[in-house]
């Protein structure tokens, strides 16, 4: 099988026609409508890339010579910047801007970029790293152990750990699940079933914020003193007895106006005059049905009734009285 051969041209003075198309794609890049700041970075590679080629002519003569020659250099060129550990952000930068240069010689390279790797795990601690902080956190004390343990097994940020309280758990007997609120949004992230060291930190740590919760919210609530006060603060006010002992002393009034009272009236006065003794000075009016309070008189005798009709209301139950218990039926 036989093919015909292209010979290669002559090699040429290579530093001579980068520095001219080094030249030619300057004045392109002034004319193109492009951020400043990508035409420094193209002008600055494409410099760069005519430096290196200068100091190595002797390799890379044939650079500008033809489409075989302009690759290989390019491609020597960019095995020298990875090796020098640049990023392959600035290597795929470098590439392109090479390639507009040698566009403005009439050669159309095709050089391969390199490839961004994907955002993946970050490095991570190793088995004993972990196991060595895990026990640091745990003889700190429960809350800190809890918090390494969220963030180990679930991935979450400081920022996101920090914004978590007691509602956004949910814990079962083998599996959790917690909330995780970020700046800009909120997502479901899974705690790990087979992460019991996870479960029970947060377990432990959950009755632990209750307590404090419970303590701030009523101080000792458990103890004597506290329950007496919270019975306390409980109980109806002084207003609140003085009308209840009001409404007392009128309900039974008419049992006591009757010449011999029963017991449980007497009971029941007694019963108001404890919860709520009548101001001193003041009297009730003994009418039946009457419970308006009297002004002391300033002198004479004390005052019995309010006015001249409760004194004829109580001289009438009187005489009614006395006709039924003189009448023998």
């Amino acid at each position: 099988m036989t093919a015909p051969v292209v010979p290669l041209r002559p090699a040429g003075d290579s530093p001579a026609a980068a520095r001219e198309a080094l030249a030619a794609v300057s004045r392109h890049l002034d004319r193109c409508k492009l951020a400043a700041r990508t035409v420094r970075a193209y002008k600055r590679q494409s410099a760069a890339y005519a430096d290196w080629l200068a100091a190595h002519a002797a390799d890379h003569g044939d650079a500008f010579t033809d489409l075989v020659g302009a690759e290989g250099a390019v491609t020597a060129w960019k095995r020298d910047l990875i090796t020098a550990r640049s990023s392959p952000a600035t290597v795929n930068q470098a590439l392109a801007a090479v390639t507009l240069m040698y566009q403005q010689t009439g050669l159309r390279i095709a050089v391969k970029r390199v490839r961004i790797p994907r955002p993946g795990e970050p490095d991570a601690l190793t088995r004993q790293q972990e196991a060595a902080l895990r026990r640091a956190a745990a003889r700190r004390g429960p809350r800190d152990a809890a918090i390494i343990a969220v963030l180990l097994d679930t991935g979450a940020r400081v920022e996101e750990c920090a914004r978590l309280d007691a509602g956004d758990f949910a814990i079962t007997a083998r599996t959790g699940e917690v909330r995780l609120h970020g700046a800009d949004t909120a997502h479901l992230g899974r705690t790990n079933p087979l992460a019991p060291e996870e479960l029970d930190a947060v377990s432990g740590r959950c009755p632990v914020i209750a307590a404090r919760i419970a303590a701030a919210v009523l101080p000792d609530w458990d103890s004597p003193r506290r329950v007496r006060e919270l019975s306390a603060s409980r109980l109806p006010g002084a207003h609140e007895l003085a009308e209840i002992a009001d409404r007392l002393r009128r309900a039974v009034a008419p049992a006591l106006d009757l010449p011999h009272p029963a017991p449980e009236a007497l009971r029941l006065a007694a019963l108001a005059e404890l919860i709520a003794p009548q101001t001193a000075g003041k009297r009730r009016c003994a009418s039946p049905g009457c419970a308006r309070e009297l002004e002391a008189a300033p002198t004479g005798r004390r005052r019995v009734y309010c006015g001249p009709t409760c004194r004829q209301r109580a001289r009438r139950s009187r005489l009614e009285l006395a006709g039924t218990a003189d009448d023998p039926s």
